[in-house]
C-alpha cells in the first residue's frame, strides 16, 4: 500500500512546480489571429514547447520547467515574433500577447537588352504573404528601360528599391538600397513609381504596405 501512495503524491508534487505561460495573439488592428504556430524554446535544453493558438487568438502552454526561454510566434502573412529571454519559475503563471506586424512584399523583374553579358548574382527568393492578409496585387506594373549608356558600355546590375504601397495602391515612397549603378537605378525607380497594386487588406481593411523590388538588368539576346 506504501508503494501505491508515494507514485501519486511525487506526480503531483512535480505539476505543482511546473509554470504556465499563456495569452493571446493579435494582429497591428488589435484583432485576434488564430491557428498562429506559437513555440517556446529553452535556452537551458534547447527542448521546445508548441501550440497553435485557438478561434480567438489565444493560447497556453503549461507543465513547463522553469528556466529561460525564447518565444517566438509564426503566421504566413505576418512578420515572424520574437521574444528572448522570458524567465520563469517554478510554479509561476505568466501572462504575454503578442502582437504581429505585417510581413513584406517582394517583386523580382528582369530587363533584358541585347549585348555581352557579364558575371551575375542569383536573385533573392520572392517573399509569400498569405493567412488573415490579403496578398497585394499589381493592376499595373511599367517596366524599365534599359538606359542607352549603360548598354553600349556594357554595363549590367541588380537595383533593389524599397517601396511603400500606398492605401489607394498607387507607390507614395520609393527608395534605391545602396550599391546600384547610378543610371540602372534611375531607370529603375522611374518604372517603380509608376506602379499601381491592389490595396493590401489586413482584416477586411486597406493598409500601407512595404514591398522590396529587385531589378536585373542583363545583357544578351532578347
Amino acid at each position: 500500500m506504501y508503494r501505491k501512495l508515494v507514485v501519486p503524491l511525487l506526480a503531483a508534487a512535480s505539476a505543482a512546480q511546473s509554470a504556465e505561460l499563456s495569452g493571446r495573439v493579435y494582429d497591428a488592428s488589435n484583432a485576434t489571429v488564430p491557428q498562429a504556430q506559437v513555440v517556446l524554446r529553452s535556452r537551458d535544453t534547447s527542448t521546445e514547447f508548441k501550440t497553435v493558438s485557438g478561434p480567438a487568438g489565444e493560447y497556453r502552454l503549461a507543465g513547463l520547467p522553469g528556466g529561460s526561454y525564447d518565444l517566438e510566434v509564426l503566421m504566413p502573412g505576418f512578420a515572424r515574433y520574437q521574444r528572448r529571454g522570458i524567465k520563469l519559475t517554478d510554479s509561476s503563471v505568466t501572462s504575454m500577447s503578442t502582437v504581429l506586424n505585417l510581413g513584406e512584399v517582394q517583386e523580382t523583374l528582369q530587363v533584358t537588352a541585347p549585348g555581352q553579358a557579364r558575371p551575375q548574382q542569383p536573385a533573392p527568393q520572392r517573399i509569400l504573404v498569405g493567412g488573415h492578409v490579403r496578398p497585394v496585387r499589381i493592376l499595373k506594373q511599367v517596366k524599365s528601360i534599359y538606359p542607352e549608356t549603360a548598354r553600349t558600355e556594357g554595363r549590367e546590375g541588380n537595383v533593389v528599391l524599397r517601396a511603400v504601397i500606398g492605401v489607394d495602391g498607387t507607390i507614395v515612397n520609393v527608395s534605391v538600397l545602396p550599391g546600384a549603378d547610378a543610371d540602372l537605378a534611375a531607370a529603375a525607380e522611374e518604372a517603380v513609381r509608376q506602379w499601381v497594386y491592389e490595396p493590401t487588406l489586413l482584416n477586411g481593411k486597406p493598409v500601407e504596405t512595404v514591398t522590396t523590388v529587385e531589378i536585373n538588368f542583363r545583357l544578351g539576346a532578347v
